[in-house]
């Protein structure tokens, strides 16, 4: 039976591991430093990889005692409150940037009994410009930005448009 394999047998090809190995897959459990934020860049938008996301928030954060943030959208027919739900125990700050994900998380407050503080911004350099200005330079912060891959992609954009305009974020190697 050498060289096949039953279907229910894994079998990755050397190819196949090295190829995974050195996948670099933006968006997805990256972190970035912009001065005093650290930001968690994860395009989480299903049940399943909104655990991941928030798993790996949680691994990558555990020894942090930075204050978290949350920065979260989602679109389409999502269940946004499942997916806030997840991450809910990850984060002690949260920014919303759309009205329902906001009221979600309010109720999802109100349930564990915790505070609330919810924000909605109208853009993302909004947001960050709020950050900077709400928290001492010296505070470091943790921030996660999940529940859709464009959100991801345009707060890459937003803190590299502020760095442009010379507003203290910028991007560093990690």
């Amino acid at each position: 039976m050498s060289g096949e394999y039953s279907v229910n047998t894994p079998y990755l090809t050397q190819q196949a591991v090295k190829g995974l190995l050195h996948c670099h897959w933006p968006g997805r459990c990256q972190k970035k430093k912009y001065f005093n934020l650290y930001v968690h860049l994860d395009g989480a938008h299903t049940l399943e990889s909104m655990q991941i996301c928030a798993g790996w928030f949680s691994q990558t954060s555990r020894y942090s005692r930075n204050s978290k943030i949350l920065i979260f959208n989602t679109i389409g027919h999502r269940d946004s409150k499942k997916l806030l739900k997840i991450l809910k125990s990850f984060t002690t700050e949260q920014l919303e940037r759309v009205k329902v994900q906001a009221s979600n998380w309010d109720h999802l407050c109100m349930e564990d009994k915790t505070p609330k503080c919810a924000k909605v911004f109208p853009s993302l350099t909004t947001c960050f410009q709020y950050l900077r200005d709400e928290f001492e330079k010296s505070e470091q912060l943790d921030v996660l930005v999940a529940g859709y891959l464009h959100l991801v992609g345009v707060t890459i954009l937003s803190l590299n448009d502020l760095k442009k305009k010379g507003i203290r974020y910028s991007p560093a190697d990690d």
